[in-house]
């Protein structure tokens, strides 16, 4: 799927790999699928985030942002509910599902960032700088049928 065929108004999938640090989204991530419709979107785990600071009782970790980078290289940026919805693990590996509130799709032309090497300090900064981007605008049309030249 091309990004510039995301939009609002259809069910899309975007796979790709998960992590609850920017810099782990390469290595020590979890693979998943970022579901959307216009009713809600949900983010799907193969496996769960380890919780060291609390005893989970197999609920899952709670996390309010989550990073991924997905198959086609865009940067995602997942605000989520923060509690899982579930795991489901027995017998098998764990599948955690999270509700999302809202994400950002970023494409990125990484051969055009100075000095940017696919290591986790290098994604790091970059979804740090993203993530930090405030919004000021958003550009998005329901209608296909737009001239090409009317479409961003």
């Amino acid at each position: 799927m091309k990004f510039e065929d995301y939009t609002w108004d259809k069910e899309f999938e975007i796979k790709g790999y998960f992590s609850e640090l920017p810099g782990n989204v390469i290595h020590n991530s979890l693979s998943g699928i970022l579901h959307y419709s216009p009713s809600e979107i949900i983010l799907e785990l193969f496996g769960a985030f380890d919780d060291e600071d609390k005893i989970s009782f197999g609920f899952g970790k709670y996390l309010e942002k989550i990073y991924g980078f997905s198959n086609y290289g865009n940067i995602l940026i997942l605000n989520t509910y923060g509690e899982p919805m579930g795991i489901s693990s027995s017998p098998g590996f764990p599948i955690t599902k999270y509700r999302v509130k809202n994400f950002k799709i970023y494409k990125v032309s990484y051969n055009k960032i100075e000095s940017f090497e696919s290591i986790p300090d290098s994604f790091e900064n970059l979804i740090s700088k993203l993530d930090a981007e405030e919004i000021k605008e958003y550009k998005f049309s329901f209608d296909p049928y737009l001239p090409h030249y009317l479409k961003n």
